[in-house]
């Protein structure tokens, strides 16, 4: 009898701990907890189909020279007459979709103190410290599966929800513009570029983005205001192909003017964006 009470003991003892490490608890070890097993569980396989399936996507892509190149493959998905990348992107978006759902922390913590750090902690609307890493990236995999407004309404939850990371949120309203580019909603992302100072960012990652986001603006654009080009003072909206090389305001990034992916035509230059919500994915 005596290793049978031993079992039931230590099955108390584990029951015990996984209810204080569940997500209906909020305390600093709940937290730890969650953080552990959404990184090295459901996001680490993931984020490793993740990279494999973009490394295809980008490795087999085969450009149509006889068209204005693309930025990015995925940018084809708009385009059915375009060639279509491979990869598919849809495991990754349910593990992202599971950690959250699983591994969400929203109940509030106990208060401690009156002091401002306090209350500035009991606003947040999430309390797992890892898993804005899961929302950015299903809003990437959404991105490179094609499903640009679906992620333009992932990141802008991003951005509204995680307002105590201010690089993550910068990372989402850039990615967030980039999907408006994808679907030539350019005032949309023209909104959202201005308002970002690019000497502000603080990372080199997110520079790059921003690189990125505008020299794709400069050539699907062909708005002058955006660029400043090498030639001459300011190129005609309509001529931007006879103008040699490019770069765009503020960034380091050239573009030749003929045969480069920087030079994407509108589809739909003036097409209004519908309001942008929270996403589906998860429970509220």
């Amino acid at each position: 009898m005596r290793p049978n009470i031993l079992q039931v003991l230590l099955l108390a003892v584990l029951a015990s701990l996984l209810w204080a490490c569940s997500t209906n608890k909020n305390t600093a070890a709940s937290r730890r907890w969650q953080e552990f097993t959404t990184r090295y569980n459901v996001y680490y396989n993931g984020s490793e189909h993740y990279r494999e399936t973009l490394k295809e996507l980008e490795g087999k892509y085969e450009d149509d020279y006889s068209r204005t190149l693309l930025m990015h493959p995925a940018e084809a998905r708009a385009d059915q007459q375009l060639p279509q990348p491979s990869g598919d992107f849809k495991r990754t978006i349910e593990k992202m979709q599971k950690a959250i759902q699983l591994h969400s922390i929203t109940k509030k913590p106990k208060r401690r103190s009156g002091d401002a750090k306090d209350k500035a902690f009991r606003a947040r609307e999430e309390f797992n410290p890892f898993l804005h890493n899961a929302w950015l990236m299903m809003g990437r995999s959404q991105y490179f599966n094609g499903d640009f407004l679906g992620a333009a309404s992932t990141f802008f939850y991003i951005s509204k929800h995680f307002s105590w990371l201010p690089d993550v949120v910068e990372e989402a309203k850039l990615w967030q513009a980039r999907a408006y580019l994808a679907l030539d909603w350019l005032y949309e992302a023209e909104n959202i570029l201005t308002h970002i100072k690019p000497d502000k960012l603080p990372k080199e990652s997110l520079r790059e983005q921003y690189d990125f986001d505008m020299a794709s603006m400069c050539g699907a654009a062909r708005m002058p205001r955006f660029c400043r080009c090498s030639r001459v003072p300011r190129p005609k909206p309509m001529a931007l192909s006879e103008t040699g090389s490019i770069s765009c305001s503020g960034s380091s990034t050239h573009a030749s003017a003929t045969g480069s992916r920087h030079m994407r035509p509108s589809r739909r230059p003036g097409r209004e964006a519908p309001p942008i919500i929270a996403p589906n994915s998860t429970p509220a």
